[in-house]
């Protein structure tokens, strides 16, 4: 099946907002800076300026279902409140710092707005296998020291080890990048059994490699859940007992030449069970307090990479990221923000539940994310990963009406 000129518009569209996600948030270089510019005094980036023309350009042709619709609704009102907590809070930067917090509503708005053409995916789920290929070469070779790009070493003074991103950005962030895209490339790839398990493995060894819990054991429970049938079926099988006992063999053989128990134990040691994050939760809180109760403080005041983008000193000495999802919006966007985005949640959540006809581990997946929010305040409201996570949920959607629609005429048959 060949491109129409119609599905030819939709695939350069989509793979024109895939390529700003990239540009913007996973090349190393700080390449997106070098495309901003100054329109009446303000400075934005391009991105910002590409989402607008989008927008204006989808809402001319697009159907929207129901759930779409109302999903946008959420959204567009999201996208209000946002700028009244901006323009309420005394603040010279507030319209870029409004711009600037949009991230996760627009990319929203968008995948509302496109319409899915799995003839379009024919040629883009490659372009998807090469980037994840990419983050995860990076998140093997920058820990290992073949490359560098980013490295955090307050564990290392601590008594631990080197945690190292990708051009992502944090361990988190890479973690649940490589998560979040092996979950696509399932409902991307179904029928290409040897792809499938090179993502698995890489996937699963590239969140190894973050030594970041909250990615490493959203793997291994989405792993686990996935072969719930097969664990149980051969849990006590001879088989299960020689291959446990070479496992634990290489384990051992490992940990004998790399010392990794003592690593792990100085990791545990270097830092406490939270991370420090109910401190900063608490820390959040206080900010929240000294502000409007029902608008918050404002956009753009807490994650910690748009921290340098605004002029608002609140609490100046306190953490800039609660790493916490919701009290991001809490303390940005107050009760109204909060409320909204719980909403959202809950409508996502629920939706994704309800599917019947679409691969089995990419829900898994997405299911698993909403247990894992406290995490991924810092990439999920700004980046590639808040792409992804759009647009695993409208593709998981657009799969399960697809699929529905042909088993409905397959029984009349």
């Amino acid at each position: 099946m060949f491109l129409t000129k119609k599905n030819k518009y939709e695939t350069l569209l989509f793979l024109s907002i895939l390529s700003v996600a990239i540009i913007q948030w996973s090349f190393p270089w700080e390449l997106e800076k070098r495309f901003s510019l100054n329109f009446f005094g303000l400075s934005l980036y391009v991105s910002e300026v590409f989402f607008l023309l989008v927008l204006l350009r989808v809402f001319q042709f697009q159907y929207l279902n129901k759930l779409n619709l109302n999903i946008l609704i959420i959204l567009l009102f999201g996208i209000f409140i946002s700028f009244l907590s901006s323009f309420a809070n005394n603040n010279p930067n507030w319209f870029i710092n409004f711009l600037v917090s949009l991230d996760f509503y627009v990319y929203g708005i968008v995948m509302c707005l496109i319409r899915f053409n799995e003839v379009s995916f024919k040629y883009l789920k490659y372009l998807f296998l090469a980037y994840f290929l990419f983050i995860i070469f990076q998140q093997i070779t920058v820990p290992t020291g073949i490359i560098t790009i980013q490295t955090s070493n307050e564990l290392k003074s601590a008594g631990g080890i080197y945690r190292v991103g990708t051009s992502i950005g944090s361990p988190i962030a890479s973690g649940y990048f490589i998560f979040m895209m092996s979950g696509i490339l399932f409902s991307l790839f179904p029928t290409h059994t040897k792809i499938k398990n090179l993502v698995m493995m890489l996937g699963l060894l590239g969140c190894i490699f973050t030594l970041s819990r909250g990615p490493i054991l959203s793997f291994l429970i989405l792993l686990f859940l996935y072969n719930i049938k097969f664990i149980r079926s051969n849990l006590l099988t001879f088989r299960t007992f020689i291959i446990s006992a070479l496992f634990l063999t290489l384990l051992n053989q490992i940990n004998s030449n790399y010392n990794v128990i003592d690593i792990i134990q100085n990791r545990v040691g270097s830092e406490n069970i939270t991370s420090s994050r109910n401190i900063k939760w608490f820390e959040t809180i206080e900010i929240f307090n000294e502000n409007s109760f029902f608008f918050g403080a404002g956009s753009n005041i807490v994650p910690m990479q748009r921290s340098l983008l605004s002029n608002v000193e609140l609490n100046k000495n306190l953490a800039s990221s609660p790493h916490n999802f919701y009290l991001s919006f809490l303390v940005e966007n107050g009760f109204f923000g909060l409320l909204l985005i719980i909403i959202l949640m809950i409508k996502l959540f629920f939706s994704t539940l309800s599917l019947k006809n679409v691969n089995r581990l990419s829900k898994l997946t997405y299911l698993i994310l909403f247990f894992t929010l406290t995490n991924l305040e810092l990439s999920l409201r700004n980046g590639v990963t808040s792409f992804l996570f759009w647009f695993l949920f409208f593709y998981l959607i657009n799969l399960d009406f697809k699929n529905s629609l042909s088993n409905l005429y397959e029984n009349r048959i």
